[in-house]
């Protein structure tokens, strides 16, 4: 399914899938449950990565119900809702937070069947949706890896289900129960969230299937997957970083660009996986190696290796990072840029377990 070709010096990727039978699209006349709802709303169909679609879709009701309160003047209103939906979403209360967004939905109903309603109204609500899914749009560009950069990949059967951590670098993993229709709120709350070091297993449940995602430093998505039983292993498809032991650790740039590396102490509070722009803040807080194509420079471990671009904005642009325990060499081997895909690619196990091997 992967093949390689060259282009002068840069190597380029390619997934080819093969193609499957049309997906069923959704219509109003086939809603049964909320995710048919939101996806017949998004106007997409299962498969085909419709998943951000529908998030999408979401965040249009929310804002259409919370517009109807800033075009009334009920910022109180609206900030005691959206303060205490916050608040249950925090606590991981489902049924509160569905019970805001009932009385929100009431109080626009209430609003359109009284007939108070303008075009003040309409052009304000039109404002409150539109910006809301430009900002929740331009916000998921940023933090979405490319779909074809990590897979997960099964690696036995068992009754419940467990995932592997097999980057070369900590992720921190959302999970959601097939109970959770929405996916907003994952289990432990919305700041809720599971740290897997690197190399380490993370037994998820014994009712499955769950819903997954995966996220670098800082909230970058990597994947977002259904999972059902098995055992796991999360990585990347084309590592940009490979660490291998070593009788004495080097990092070597196996690249065609100059590159810069941070080396911070194992544990370092730049390290979070909750400390909003990390690799800013590790690149400003210790001294970088500029290494040129082909280069070596030595590498002290344990440590955090962070590789960033050279350049005055791309200095601050991070390739890789990786956890280099006691012992171990690096090879930089990237960036990779992936090729531009007409469709979209649906990242299931289902779809994915059986092209990439």
């Amino acid at each position: 399914p992967a093949s390689c070709s060259a282009s002068g010096r840069r190597r380029q990727f390619v997934f080819a899938a093969r193609a499957e039978e049309e997906p069923l699209t959704t219509t109003l006349q086939r809603v049964r449950t909320l995710p048919d709802l939101l996806h017949a709303l998004a106007g997409t169909s299962y498969g085909g990565g419709s998943e951000h679609r529908a998030a999408a879709a979401t965040v249009a009701v929310l804002a259409l119900l919370g517009g109807n309160l800033v075009a009334a003047g009920r910022w109180a209103t609206l900030l005691g809702l959206g303060a205490t939906g916050l608040g249950l979403a925090i606590l991981e209360t489902r049924v509160g937070v569905m019970l805001v967004i009932t009385v929100m939905a009431w109080l626009l109903c209430l609003r359109v069947v009284s007939g108070d309603i303008s075009l003040e109204w309409a052009a304000t609500e039109v404002f409150v949706v539109l910006s809301a899914l430009m900002v929740f749009l331009g916000v998921a560009q940023c933090l979405q890896e490319d779909s074809r950069s990590y897979v997960l990949l099964l690696e036995r059967h068992r009754s419940g289900v467990a995932v592997r951590n097999g980057c070369c670098m900590d992720v921190k993993l959302l999970v959601f129960d097939s109970s959770d229709h929405v996916r907003l709120v994952p289990q432990g709350g919305l700041l809720g969230g599971v740290f897997v070091p690197r190399g380490a297993t993370h037994f998820l449940g014994g009712r499955p299937p769950y819903y997954v995602k995966v996220y670098a430093p800082w909230e970058r998505e990597l994947g977002y997957f259904e999972v059902p039983a098995g055992e796991y292993c999360f990585q990347a498809t084309v590592p940009p970083l490979v660490l291998a032991p070593a009788d004495e650790p080097r990092f070597t740039n196996s690249s065609e660009e100059h590159v810069a590396i941070c080396v911070c102490g194992e544990r370092c509070w730049t390290d979070s996986l909750w400390l909003p722009f990390a690799p800013v803040f590790a690149r400003l807080r210790w001294p970088a190696k500029r290494v040129p194509p082909g280069g070596s420079v030595k590498l002290h471990s344990p440590s955090t290796l962070r590789v960033y671009g050279c350049g005055i904005m791309g200095s601050f642009v991070q390739h890789a990072c990786a956890r280099a325990y006691k012992g171990e060499s690096a090879e930089f081997t990237g960036p990779y840029r992936w090729t531009h895909t007409g469709k979209s690619i649906h990242r299931s196990c289902s779809s994915l377990l059986h092209c990439v091997r």
